[in-house]
């Protein structure tokens, strides 16, 4: 049990464990155009897109690592506007659907226990007010808000687990959600496995009733839901190496997330009952090897998704039908953009 974590770990927390940041963030915003737009897909659709985006500049600590920062677009005018500036890598940025907020994590140093860390932000767009919610040694990964927007769901990752916690936007009413220490769960064979369990990436449906997580109880990372009042855990699906990153449908029916098989992630749609799954994604690069296709959300209408792909080299922004058809690509140039999500709020982009 955990070696998954591992083998796999740096991809599904997006290199977090391998990256340091220095300095607080200096509340820097400008309104930066895209350096080329997409004639089939910038300005086709309505909303803002909130992701992480690499920079080009050193690391001075780490010269080899990437710098990347928390920026949100709007897709009509593809006008970006960076919204934090930590000078390290910050990730995993997360809309509230109630006001502005959203959270993301940081790798950022703390000068009186002399560490870096990997903590949790909350940020609000319009009065551009930071806040550090969580700072737990070790990983505090952003995930989710409750649909009230009153808590974020998140995990945290002290020594070898990873487990789910939630906590309420004032900081207060901390507390967990998985216990990975304590399970000791069966195979289908009704062998006892043993070690730890992990339980990462929380994502709360629409209507507030259910969480659909990442966790590796069975044996092999995969999907469940859980019924947040009875507290019973449902396994979805168990295909491919591992999946991750699921994302509910507005509706509450289906759930997008990325699968790995065969040395590369592709995209999946399956119904939260655990049926009619379908792969939706599949690309090679220039050189012929297959692309990996990362980090879907669903549009606010749940009529398209968006994602990141490295086809080109470049991990770039990308547009698909939630059938399957219609790939857009709506980032030209040599920037690595990371974990989108996209929303139908109306926030400034500009700087303003």
């Amino acid at each position: 049990m955990g070696s998954w974590l591992k083998d796999y770990g740096p991809r599904l927390i997006v290199g977090l464990l391998m990256l340091v940041g220095i300095t607080a963030l200096a509340l820097h915003f400008v309104g930066i155009p895209i350096l080329q737009i997409s004639k089939s897909g910038i300005g086709d659709f309505d909303g803002q897109i909130l992701y992480s985006r690499s920079m080009k500049q050193p690391i001075e600590v780490l010269p080899k690592q990437e710098v990347k920062e928390v920026f949100i677009m709007d897709l009509k005018s593809g006008r970006q506007r960076q919204v934090t500036d930590h000078r390290s890598a910050s990730v995993r940025p997360v809309f509230s659907n109630i006001g502005p907020w959203i959270v993301y994590t940081s790798y950022v140093f703390h000068k009186k226990e002399k560490i870096r860390n990997a903590d949790l932000f909350l940020y609000n767009l319009m009065t551009r007010e930071r806040k550090l919610l969580s700072y737990k040694r070790g990983l505090n990964l952003a995930g989710s808000f409750d649909v009230k927007g009153r808590n974020v769901y998140f995990t945290i990752k002290q020594g070898k687990v990873l487990d789910i916690f939630r906590i309420g936007l004032d900081g207060k009413d901390f507390s967990r959600v998985t216990h990975g220490k304590r399970m000791r769960t069966l195979t289908k064979k009704g062998k006892t496995l043993k070690g730890r369990v992990h339980s990462s990436e929380p994502a709360i449906s629409p209507d507030g009733t259910r969480m659909a997580f990442v966790s590796d109880r069975d044996g092999r990372p995969t999907l469940y839901i859980r019924d947040l009042k009875s507290k019973e855990d449902t396994r979805i699906l168990f295909a491919g190496k591992y999946n991750t990153h699921p994302r509910w449908s507005p509706n509450g029916e289906q759930l997008v997330f990325q699968g790995y098989l065969k040395g590369h992630f592709d995209l999946f749609i399956v119904h939260s009952t655990g049926k009619n799954l379908r792969k939706i994604t599949r690309a090679k690069s220039p050189s012929g090897i297959w692309a990996n296709n990362e980090s879907p959300d669903f549009s606010p209408d749940g009529k398209q998704i968006i994602f990141t792909s490295d086809r080109t080299g470049y991990n770039q922004l990308y547009i698909i039908d939630s059938t399957g058809r219609n790939v857009r690509r709506l980032t030209y140039d040599t920037f690595h953009y990371y974990d989108p999500q996209w929303s139908d709020a109306v926030l400034p982009t500009d700087g303003k």
